[in-house]
Formats: structure tokens, sequence, C-alpha cells
């Protein structure tokens, strides 16, 4: 079976500490998930000590910024999934403003769970279009993150999965996930208003070989703030 998202859960919020948690509940009984922590935030901070139910994620791709966005991400792979309620906690160098996504994935490769990032910084403006490399039979995770000064609707080409936004002023970032199934190239594609500011992370996911290595866990979780 193709790798494919069960469960996502995130959340924009004005942090108001240097250290933060995110709660999700992902379901049991999937095999060969991985997880992966994605943070959008209001300028340029490090992130550290991200974990998942107090088990360690890795760094993929480093930090990316364009204008006043930083987008970073991590992975872990066989997480917890039981369906009982667990936290994302990470660490960043300052309280910042912040969009943060946690996405578990089912029948991903162990071995080599993704082939990398692909990101694409752009100066305000209304739509955003990412060529992203990728195989068939693959999965295309891709998020963006925008400088905000208002409520934007997306319009993803993809398959959306989650879109939050924090009103109250420019300053909060607003940010979208979707996903592709994975061809030899994919066009990871948005529009959106108003203008702003805005960084694209898209992770080109892999599947598991058929009949490979079966590790049952399970679901991914997402936060979402109601608009």
């Amino acid at each position: 079976m193709a790798a494919a998202v069960f469960h996502s859960q995130a959340h924009s919020e004005a942090f108001s500490g240097t250290t933060e948690t995110l709660s999700a509940s992902p379901a049991s009984g999937n095999s060969n998930v991985v997880a992966y922590a994605v943070f959008f935030s209001r300028g340029s901070y490090t992130f550290s000590a991200i974990t998942w139910n107090g088990e360690t994620m890795t760094e993929i791709g480093g930090s990316a910024t364009q204008g006043n966005v930083t987008v970073t991400s991590f992975i872990l792979k066989n997480p917890t999934v039981d369906g009982a309620a667990h936290d994302l906690s990470w660490t960043t160098s300052s309280a910042r403003n912040q969009a943060a996504f946690i996405v578990f994935v089912k029948d991903v490769d162990q071995t080599t769970s993704d082939d990398g990032n692909d990101d694409l910084g752009q100066s305000p403006g209304t739509s955003s279009s990412n060529a992203v490399a990728g195989e068939t039979g693959d999965l295309i995770l891709a998020f963006i993150g925008q400088e905000d000064d208002g409520d934007p609707t997306y319009v993803p080409t993809g398959t959306e999965v989650q879109d939050v936004f924090k009103s109250g002023s420019s300053a909060y970032i607003a940010a979208n996930f979707q996903t592709y199934a994975s061809a030899a190239s994919v066009d990871a594609d948005w529009t959106w208003t108003p203008s702003a500011a805005n960084i694209s992370r898209s992770l080109n996911v892999n599947t598991a070989a058929a009949g490979g290595l079966s590790i049952p866990i399970a679901h991914h979780h997402y936060q979402q703030l109601q608009r």
C-alpha cells in the first residue's frame, strides 16, 4: 500500500514561553508509521529538544527563512501511537509566534523514510508554485507558512489536510498543509489573499516495499484553531 497520512494536528498561536506542547491522540493499529513535525515561526529562531511522548525527534532539512517567517522540520520513526493523548514538545530560543504541525504517516519505508525536502521562499505575493521531485507511488507532504495581515483562504491544488490561522494581529503565522500522490515531478501550488512573504517546505515520503518490515503503530493528529 502507498504511504498515507492517517492523522495530523496543528496550531497557530502566540506562544508565551520558550518551551511549548501540542497534544495529539493518534489511533493505534497502523504499520510502518513515521511522525513528522513542522514548525513555522515569526523570525529566525532555533528550535531544540523536539520530542513526541518523550521520544526524541531528529531535525531534517535544516531551517529556511523568507522575510519574517522561518520553517524547520523533524522526524521520528516508529513513534508511540496507541490511541492515548501524548505531547509534541519543543523549545525555541525566544518566545515566538508560531504554527506547529504533527503529522503521522503509515506504510512508510523505515530505512529511508523520505528523500529530503524541497523549499521555496517568496517575497510578498498571493501564490506559490514549487516543483518537487518525487517517485510514483510515494507521497508528497507540502507545507506553507506566511506572514499575514488577514485570515487567508488557501486554494491548494493537492488534497488539503489543514489550514491554521490565529486572528488578532499581523504578527501571527498563517499556515497550510496539503498532500500529493508523488510522480517524477509534482507542482505544490497554493493561491491566497492577502499578499504576504511566505515559505513552503515539501517532503517526499517513501512507501514501504511490499512484503517488507511491518511495524504496527498508528495515527496522525492535528489540532486546529477553528475559524
